[in-house]
């Protein structure tokens, strides 16, 4: 695969693109259009997704620790055997994504919509929930 280590690809449009096993930790994909992009096995450790449209991409079997994916939308994304240790999904739209086998450990998932999302329980055990207290702060809108 490709050496992308710390590379900028804020808004840029990588539809479709195949980047299977490339290096990429410390790259920014910050408001990026990674539609149906194809990352398996890519080294992301580190990687800012925050926010970029991830629909339906596969990321099967990547390095994502740490990876930031903050308000991104991951509705059809695949996750399936992804290394999540410590990467943060808050507010993330994991619409019917595909975590099989997927490493959770300490991974962020304050505020995530996961509607069709099939968590396993340990998955979810090892993971960070979302903080009631903290979103109902965050969804506080002061009165008219």
């Amino acid at each position: 695969g490709a050496t992308l280590t710390g590379c900028n690809f804020g808004k840029a449009n990588l539809s479709g693109a195949t980047l299977r096993k490339a290096s990429a930790a410390n790259a920014f994909f910050g408001a990026t259009n990674l539609t149906g992009a194809d990352l398996s096995g890519a080294d992301l450790r580190a990687a800012g997704f925050a926010p970029a449209v991830l629909q339906g991409a596969r990321f099967d079997s990547a390095q994502l620790g740490a990876a930031q994916f903050v308000r991104a939308m991951a509705e059809q994304a695949s996750f399936a055997g992804a290394d999540l240790s410590y990467a943060n999904f808050s507010y993330c739209v994991l619409n019917h994504a595909i975590m099989t086998d997927a490493i959770t450990e300490r991974t962020n998932l304050h505020g995530v919509a996961e509607a069709g999302v099939l968590w396993t329980k340990p998955q979810l055990a090892a993971a960070i929930p979302t903080d009631e207290d903290r979103y109902e702060a965050d969804m506080w809108e002061p009165p008219p």
